[in-house]
């Protein structure tokens, strides 16, 4: 007997296997990284410092100027967006919102402000997701961060 169902119709309907993509299903997420840190802003405040609020960056080999400025700026975003939604406190569902997402042409970005000021902050690379052809979903990227927290 014949059963409808509406993932059979045509915007569902399976595609022509020639042009689909396949998905690398070995695909580890430190491949596509470029930068994950841990960083405390309220640690140091001084310009020559900055160093000292950083309490973990990946990858090691960069520079610490470079690391001041990622770290610098996720504190930044993070001080700024804040006083943003401490002025729409009427809004229950908008304070559940802890998270920010930067979208850039090279990058995507998740920084999750943790408990205390702390700030745990991931960069994935977008040209090798797209030559990996992984697409960084803004709410996967968030999971996989806050699951590592």
């Amino acid at each position: 007997m014949f059963t409808y169902s509406p993932f059979h119709s045509f915007p569902f309907s399976k595609s022509d296997q020639s042009t689909a993509v396949v998905p690398n299903v070995e695909l580890n997420a430190v491949d596509l990284l470029s930068n994950f840190f841990v960083t405390c802003p309220r640690l140091t405040r001084k310009e020559e410092e900055e160093h000292k609020r950083i309490l973990y960056y990946y990858p090691h080999e960069e520079t610490p100027k470079r690391k001041a400025e990622v770290t610098g700026m996720a504190g930044a975003v993070v001080g700024f967006t804040s006083e943003l939604i401490r002025l729409e406190k009427k809004n229950p569902i908008k304070q559940r919102r802890r998270h920010r997402f930067i979208w850039s042409a090279k990058t995507a970005s998740v920084i999750l402000p943790v408990e205390h000021d702390f700030i745990i902050g991931v960069t994935f690379n977008r040209e090798l997701c797209d030559a990996k052809s992984y697409y960084p979903h803004c709410g996967t990227l968030l999971k996989l961060v806050e699951n590592m927290y």
